[in-house]
């Protein structure tokens, strides 16, 4: 939802992405993370927890905001926002497992790190349209902690590469290892590593 949201606020569309954050907002859990994926009646489909997509949904949500450039939309969303990201602050800081991005493995995945980044990265910079950043801070502590700890902790130096997933080492090349990069700008495109 959150990648198709997205995409159709890039074409321009904004009516489609505002229903989903809509959808989003009725079905988030209390703790601020959404399970694995719903039925269109907003009952859970799945009941596993992927913490990517919750990384996800705010990058897309910063991504409407930025796009429309509608602050009403922060405001309306914010307690959504917040909670998500104090989900993603205490996971990053654990380094919490979870499904992987294709829903078969479990462990500590480089996408879902890169989401986890991005998803707080983005409610950080939302924060400022509604004049929260100082109750906030300590999630740019932990993008920092992020944007330090998991290049450390991910890359292969023998290898010269970067690992699918730590605890367990799963050093499978696969596509989704892209997302420390794209998009999510955990580490940069042109980085050399």
């Amino acid at each position: 939802g959150a990648y198709i949201s997205v995409a159709l606020d890039l074409f321009g569309i904004r009516n489609i992405p505002d229903r989903f954050f809509e959808f989003m907002s009725k079905i988030q859990n209390a703790d601020g993370s959404w399970l694995q994926n719903y039925y269109v009646n907003g009952k859970p489909r799945l009941t596993a927890i992927q913490i990517d997509q919750i990384g996800s949904i705010l990058w897309a949500m910063d991504v409407h905001y930025r796009l429309s450039g509608d602050r009403k939309f922060v405001e309306r969303y914010w307690n959504m926002i917040e909670k998500a990201a104090n989900y993603l602050r205490l996971v990053a800081l654990n380094f919490t497992p979870c499904f992987d991005l294709w829903e078969e493995k479990f462990g500590v995945f480089a996408y879902t790190m890169g989401s986890i980044y991005a998803g707080l990265k983005c409610a950080y910079s939302m924060s400022k349209a509604v004049n929260k950043r100082d109750k906030v801070k300590d999630w740019g502590k932990t993008i920092e902690f992020l944007k330090h700890e998991v290049p450390k902790r991910f890359y292969l130096k023998d290898e010269e590469r970067f690992a699918k997933s730590i605890n367990p080492l799963d050093k499978t090349i696969d596509t989704s290892i892209l997302g420390l990069s794209y998009p999510f700008n955990l580490i940069d495109v042109d980085d050399e590593r």
